[in-house]
């Protein structure tokens, strides 16, 4: 796991290219039949039915100033004065909301899923760490990818999850892991307030990815097709 800043667009554009180059579908490692990896959600026409973290509502959109310059969204949060242990949930990309049209939803087994990315940006007054949780259609059994790089305020900043198997960012709450990420549903993102406690707390997100890690590409590239998936409206 890596929690650094970087030049957004340039990344996301590198991975999309590498699928542009490599063609059309999936071959060295099969995919789900409903996810098809690069996929990416960059909010550049709107929230894509995103929800807040109490999914009674979709989130704010903005149309420009993300990580990519383009759009993103946003949620304003009333930090607790005794935040709960595991963690306040911000976002959420859920089947039962469409969220990105389904492309996150499936079998992240079969579609050679190693890494999921994304960039965020906060104004609390501390530094705070961020997470994303994987879960069935149902919500449960679930796994938690841990960030544990704190995220300094004012900044995006790009957050980069191992999620294959065995990593030592994931936490599995139920089931095992071929159960969990055979099945997924639900990808929700949150973070840890830490010391911050009692303050209201913007918090940003963009340019949210679920690619195959570095060590996937060779074998992808091998097979001679990689597919690739952007979100349009």
């Amino acid at each position: 796991m890596q929690s650094l800043t970087t030049t957004p667009r340039a990344a996301a554009r590198s991975t999309i290219a590498v699928a542009g180059v490599a063609g059309l579908l999936l071959a060295a490692v099969p995919a789900a039949a409903d996810l098809v990896l690069p996929a990416i959600e960059d909010f550049e026409d709107g929230a894509s039915n995103w929800f807040d973290g109490a999914s009674v509502a979709e989130l704010d959109w903005v149309e420009t100033g993300g990580a990519d310059g383009g759009g993103y969204v946003t949620d304003l949060i009333d930090i607790p004065p005794s935040p709960p242990p595991f963690g306040i949930t911000a976002f959420r990309a859920q089947d039962e909301f469409g969220s990105s049209d389904g492309i996150f939803e499936g079998d992240w087994i079969a579609a050679g899923v190693d890494e999921v990315r994304f960039f965020v940006r906060h104004d609390a007054p501390a530094p705070v760490s961020f997470f994303a949780r994987f879960a069935s259609p149902f919500n449960f059994p679930s796994a938690v990818g841990l960030a544990f790089a704190p995220v300094l305020p004012g900044q995006w900043t790009e957050i980069v999850l191992d999620v294959s198997e065995g990593s030592d960012e994931l936490v599995l709450a139920g089931s095992t892991y071929e159960e969990i990420f055979s099945s997924i549903g639900h990808l929700q993102i949150g973070f840890d307030p830490g010391d911050v406690t009692g303050l209201p707390v913007n918090v940003d997100l963009d340019l949210v990815q679920v690619i195959p890690g570095p060590a996937a590409l060779p074998l992808l590239l091998a097979g001679g097709l990689l597919a690739g998936r952007r979100r349009r409206a």
